[in-house]
């Protein structure tokens, strides 16, 4: 089942989009510790970045909600 307001899970898809004149969308597909699944956007530079040099499935992800969007930062 998908989960309206996560707080953080891990990724288990993604994808990155590259845009002619904007930054990068990364999205993902994650699951929390209960098994519900959320789709998580970013735009941060460096977060797409590392997400095309390696796959990042697997890591733990923490969510924001922000303008009605669920904006995910790597966890540290």
């Amino acid at each position: 089942p998908m989960i309206a307001g996560p707080q953080q899970g891990d990724i288990i898809s993604y994808t990155v989009i590259s845009r002619r004149d904007k930054a990068a969308i990364g999205i993902v597909l994650a699951e929390t510790a209960a098994g519900e699944r959320f789709l998580a956007s970013s735009t941060e530079p460096a977060v797409t970045s590392s997400m095309e040099d390696s796959s990042p499935v697997g890591r733990r992800v923490d969510v924001q909600e922000k303008d009605a969007r669920k904006l995910f930062s790597f966890r540290v």
